[in-house]
């Protein structure tokens, strides 16, 4: 029996560089087993640039379908990729699903059994949402099933890239980067002129980007703070100092840059963007503005759902799209921030349904709420909190309580750790949403960096909860993504450490510990 790695994620999410690399670890003479059927000229063309572009220590192979008529024994093979190998099967069969995947799993089956080193690059294609087309989301169920065989298969060495398929949990070092790589990244931290472990938390964040971005010579490029603005029904019981109309005036001095975030934004080279997730005006289309509005605000939570589970669904795959965008002009490290008049309400009320905690401990001030408000604002969602009829699933916590705004940072965060992207957390509010996409998803949270405590009532138990530890603590409780544009300069050096500090061997200097 072969031994089986399995990659997954997105679209373009690095897949196959990574299975390329490490295969190349593994052998100086790789098989590429290709199973795309050439359907004309210009694919023909493409998978020519692909072959000369891998270079010629690589055998390639070409088979659609029938993998284990050749012979792997003693070899390490990348199987690029279990897509299409699914779709050629479902295409041959005439959509049929069962049929489809008993041929898979046989075929695998029959290839497994070869002594080979075999690595599977798969792809992730139902994190964004359920596809109207029948016929999709047949074949997405496919693809899923398929997987899942897979990845049991895999007995414990499968590494992921990508929402659903990730290494799992909050590992210590990392797996996904694989423990030879991850031993070389840490001997070249250990290797530079310094004492072991000298530079602290800098030393840990090298070691997650660089896992992140599977290279022991990571970068930060184009870096973007979005901010997703939305009103809340429950405003209407006078849960915040500051009436709604705030939300439309802030989002208009956002885009004219006289807010916090926008300064810091400039002076850290962020790319500032507001998207309109359901503010209650309608707002002017204008430079750096994204409308993706959903509604003009939430339904009041006391009295009934903020949102439909369609609304939900929507705000999710708006959110992604957004994260996406970032992506494709070349950002790989974001940051989300929010604004939305009663946000601090929804966000107590995803903390106390998602992490068990007394609803009194995760309430706070807010924009400024003294004593009396506090409490009266207490007695507010305490009484949503009874009148809940929903089944406390992450999905219907979020659609019940949540905000258009807080929703479309799920499903932000959830893209960009698929496209294996930096995702820098800011305060309370993006600290829930961080909370929802790892109830749905825990491998997100490697892609995590939480930036800082802040000082609404609630966030230092959200972040003990967690386990994260935030890299600032400065009584900030702003939004916006204040915070973690203010922490981007930490996760910089961290940066700059692996790539700017020399060696002992290339300084000439004698280790000293």
């Amino acid at each position: 029996m072969g031994s089986i790695t399995l990659i997954t994620g997105g679209a373009r999410s690095g897949k196959s560089s990574y299975a390329q690399r490490l295969a190349l670890e593994r052998s100086d003479r790789p098989v590429y087993l290709a199973t795309s059927r050439v359907w004309d000229q210009e694919h023909r063309l493409r998978i020519e640039r692909h072959r000369a572009d891998r270079g010629p220590q690589w055998e390639t192979v070409e088979e659609p379908k029938n993998l284990s008529r050749r012979d792997f024994r003693g070899r390490t093979v990348v199987v690029d990729c279990v897509t299409l190998w699914c779709t050629n099967f479902f295409y041959d069969f005439d959509s049929d699903v069962d049929r489809a995947l008993d041929a898979v799993k046989s075929e695998f089956d029959r290839l497994a059994a070869q002594d080979a080193d075999f690595i599977f690059v798969t792809n992730e294609i139902g994190l964004g949402g359920v596809s109207t087309d029948p016929l999709q989301r047949r074949f997405t169920d496919l693809q899923g099933w398929v997987n899942q065989y897979i990845a049991q298969r895999a007995g414990g060495h499968g590494r992921g890239r990508g929402a659903r398929g990730l290494s799992g949990g909050r590992p210590h070092h990392h797996p996904g980067l694989g423990d030879g790589a991850f031993r070389r990244h840490r001997q070249k931290i250990d290797g530079l002129t310094k004492p072991l472990g000298s530079l602290g938390r800098l030393e840990e964040l090298a070691l997650q980007i660089g896992w992140i971005q599977q290279t022991l010579t990571p970068s930060l490029d184009r870096p973007y703070n979005i901010v997703f603005a939305g009103d809340h029904g429950v405003a209407e019981e006078k849960v915040s100092l500051s009436p709604k109309e705030v939300t439309r005036q802030m989002v208009d001095n956002f885009l004219k840059g006289g807010a916090g975030i926008s300064f810091l934004c400039r002076q850290h080279g962020f790319r500032l963007r507001v998207v309109d997730a359901g503010v209650d005006a309608e707002l002017p289309a204008a430079d750096g503005l994204i409308d993706l509005k959903i509604r003009r605000g939430t339904r009041n939570f006391v009295d009934t759902a903020a949102m439909t589970r369609e609304e939900m669904e929507l705000a999710v795959e708006r959110g992604a799209s957004v994260a996406a965008m970032c992506r494709d002009d070349g950002c790989n490290v974001i940051s989300f921030g929010e604004m939305g008049i009663g946000n601090t309400s929804a966000s107590s009320m995803w903390m106390t349904c998602l992490t068990g905690t007394p609803l009194e401990q995760c309430v706070g001030a807010g924009s400024g709420l003294g004593s009396a408000g506090v409490r009266r604002k207490c007695h507010v969602l305490r009484q949503a909190l009874d009148g809940y009829a929903g089944d406390r699933s992450v999905e219907d916590v979020m659609r019940w309580f949540g905000g258009y705004e807080m929703v479309m940072a799920v499903g932000a965060m959830l893209q960009a750790a698929e496209l294996g992207m930096v995702i820098l957390v800011d305060g309370f509010i993006m600290t829930n949403c961080m909370l929802a996409a790892s109830k749905l998803y825990p491998e997100v949270l490697n892609y995590a960096v939480f930036a800082h405590r802040g000082d609404e009532s609630g966030h230092a138990l959200l972040l003990d909860a967690m386990g994260a530890k935030p890299l600032l603590d400065l009584g900030l409780r702003l939004g916006e993504g204040t915070g973690a544009v203010c922490a981007y300069p930490i996760v910089e050096s961290a940066v700059r450490m692996l790539a700017e500090m020399a060696s002992f061997g290339d300084a000439g200097v004698t280790k000293y510990f």
